[in-house]
């Protein structure tokens, strides 16, 4: 089934720039609004050469099903503005500040015209309404916020401006680099660890912990590079690294041109690409064993791809079944590529060597999931399928077979949406951990300890939990909106151990995903990136753009950027080590 998210056509005027919007000086809204605004004025800093994202909920008091118009005078505001429907009353509107600003105050106000015709002829009574704001765009920095150290580092190096900073006082100091598409920073020889995997897929591994095996030292850091895909609008996947080379989808529902890149690590220099034209949509790829696969979706573009990871050149194009869906990057264990598909939803399996179609299991129709593999089964959660029977639950499956083996029941399943967002993740002793439909609203879902040995539930604990939980040395990590902390959970009771809050009130949910090491904690919020200490709970570093994120065993974190809500179309690479 094909989903729409965008309930609204949009249509943005930006004209130039200015110091102050003109028009109607007046408050927020107009007098007789029907739209109230939340926060009721925007206040953003941003760096010049970059974009900041932000957010603002509409709530508005009539029944409304036209169109809406956004005009903003003063070219502030990025022409690109998500909508999404919070299926409470309310709508959140993702913006960015424009990156062609440069250093000063930025003065304006946003109109929203709700329009009863597409020309915006009549209006409803009470439009239009009006959104202040006040945006401050700075010079850009790149700073390491460190606990208990007081030196400054600076990195000086030859046709590059960027400075690394140390600054222990101010706890949301972020990282930003300034830097061109595909323009250098710090090239640092690249040396791999021992002993640590490659990024494979969702989460890095086929058991999506989430997990690298590695202690850091947050002196190290340092922006190595910035990355922008050629097509204009297209969204940046999140990422998969093997071998020196990350592989990465640039793609949008309806562009032009959908392609897969293999870009060095060193320098994100090309190394191949491969371009499928018009297709519905690209999806992330994985990587495994000197293979990228790929899914592309929408009934007849639907297949899964396999190309050589040095060379790109083809391997393989199989179609399978879908109508509509978003898929997650594929799961391969063991020769096999396992992917949500069917036209009603299911699992299908593929040989890596020719794309040969092994298995179909017919499962419940959602989409965004990718299942869990160890040596004997695949493991998938899915919600009931009738969005209200209770059906819900993990469902064991023969890996070699397809066949269902056994599903363990979640009697608390709410149901929101034919969509997961997320994965199975294998712990230790017979469990796996879920969280029943990972929440992108305010719904109220549940993080749930299976015991698949018993085919019980083992613990279950409330919540709004806004990622897919990442498992490492017996302690699971979740991101709670309820509470809005990055929580650390004991893996075998659930119980918290400690948390994380964010240090600014604007942010006011997380994003993408969590990455854990041995000594720190990688998690999105809503507005930027932290690294958290795992012994003094505390952030030690922050990058000042929100993204999904993949770290490579040679020590660089990829950062998928966003504006909070989706890419915003570029790829960031921060050496680690």
């Amino acid at each position: 089934m094909k989903k729409y998210f965008m309930l609204f056509f949009m249509l943005l005027n930006l004209t130039a720039c200015g110091s102050d919007s003109g028009g109607d000086s007046g408050g927020s809204t107009s007098s007789a609004s029907v739209l109230t605004f939340s926060p009721a004025a925007v206040s953003e800093k941003a760096y010049a050469g970059e974009t900041a994202s932000f957010s603002v909920n509409v709530r508005s008091s009539a029944v409304f099903s036209g169109y809406i118009y956004v005009t903003e005078s003063t070219g502030t505001i990025d022409p690109y503005i998500q909508v999404i429907n919070n299926f409470d009353g309310s709508y959140t509107a993702a913006m960015s500040v424009s990156s062609t600003l440069t250093v000063g105050d930025y003065k304006g106000r946003i109109e929203v015209k709700l329009c009863n015709d597409i020309k915006c002829e009549s209006q409803i009574a009470g439009s239009p309404s009006y959104l202040d704001f006040n945006i401050e765009v700075a010079s850009s920095t790149v700073d390491s916020n460190v606990e208990d150290t007081s030196s400054d580092i600076d990195s000086d190096i030859e046709d590059t401006s960027s400075d690394i900073d140390s600054d222990i006082e101010d706890t949301s100091s972020d990282i930003d680099s300034d830097i061109e598409d595909t323009s250098s920073t710090n090239l640092t020889p690249l040396v791999s660890w021992d002993n640590v995997d490659n990024w494979e897929t969702f989460q890095g591994n086929a058991a999506h912990t989430g997990y690298v095996p590695v202690t850091l030292d947050v002196n190290k850091f340092s922006a190595r590079w910035r990355w922008n895909p050629p097509q204009e609008n297209n969204q940046v996947s999140p990422t998969v690294v093997a071998d020196g080379i990350v592989y990465v989808s640039s793609s949008a529902e309806g562009a032009e041109s959908s392609v897969l890149y293999a870009l060095n690590e060193e320098d994100s220099s090309v190394q191949w690409q491969h371009d499928f034209g018009n297709v519905y949509l690209l999806n992330a790829p994985a990587v495994s064993n000197g293979k990228v696969f790929a899914a592309t979706s929408g009934h007849d573009d639907t297949f899964m791809w396999g190309f050589n990871a040095d060379t790109g050149s083809k391997l393989f194009s199989s179609a399978f079944q879908s109508q509509w869906p978003e898929y997650y990057a594929p799961t391969v264990d063991n020769g096999v590529i396992y992917t949500n598909g069917g036209y009603y939803g299911g699992l299908n399996s593929f040989n890596v060597s020719d794309g040969a179609g092994l298995f179909f299991t017919d499962l419940s129709g959602y989409d965004q999931w990718t299942p869990a593999v160890d040596a004997d089964y695949a493991y998938v959660y899915q919600g009931n399928n009738c969005g209200g029977c209770n059906d819900a639950g993990l469902n064991i499956i023969n890996k070699n077979t397809g066949e269902v083996i056994n599903t363990i029941v979640d009697p608390q399943h709410n149901w929101s949406g034919w969509s997961i967002y997320g994965a199975p993740v294998i712990g230790a002793n017979n469990t796996v951990y879920a969280v029943n439909q990972v929440s992108k609203s305010e719904s109220t879902n549940h993080l749930v300890s299976f015991n698949t040995q018993s085919l019980s539930i083992n613990w279950s604990v409330p919540g709004i939990f806004q990622l897919n939980p990442t498992l490492a040395n017996e302690v699971i990590y979740t991101a709670n909106r309820a509470t809005l902390q990055l929580e650390a959970r004991d893996e075998l009771s659930g119980a918290v151990l400690w948390t994380w809050s964010a240090p600014d009130s604007d942010e006011t949910g997380f994003y993408g995903n969590i990455i854990a090491t041995d000594n720190m904690v990688f998690v999105s919020t809503n507005k930027q990136v932290y690294a958290v200490d795992i012994n003094t709970h505390n952030e030690v570093w922050a990058y000042s753009k929100p993204g999904e994120l993949a770290l490579s065993n040679n020590g660089v974190l990829y950062i998928s950027t966003s504006n909070g809500y989706q890419s915003d179309g570029s790829l960031a690479a921060v050496n680690l080590k």
